[in-house]
């Protein structure tokens, strides 16, 4: 399913995975900076990039895997050869093992 420009998936669907998605959806622009704020060190290590502004502007497109709890990016514009992922709990509100992989 899409909702405003962020793909989610799930290998199973539970009961509270609608209402989930409709806040995740809600509040992803209002946490992008937090997000932003999390992955910026490692992506200042593998790209050379700081400035939040242009990491925020080149992310793209979000897939949130409910199931597995995880936000990435397949789409982003720093290069074309890695993702970038995160863990996520609550509505964005904690951040954990960001990876980016290639």
């Amino acid at each position: 399913m899409e909702i405003n420009g962020i793909e989610f998936v799930c290998d199973s669907i539970h009961s509270n995975y609608e209402k989930r998605v409709k806040e995740l959806a809600e509040q992803y622009e209002k946490k992008l900076s937090l997000i932003v704020e999390y992955i910026c060190p490692d992506i200042r290590e593998m790209f050379g990039i700081s400035d939040p502004e242009v990491i925020r502007n080149s992310l793209g497109k979000p897939l949130v895997d409910l199931g597995r709890g995880t936000l990435t990016y397949l789409e982003h514009t720093m290069d074309s050869l890695h993702i970038i992922e995160m863990e996520f709990d609550g509505i964005f509100t904690a951040f954990y093992n960001s990876c980016i992989d290639g």
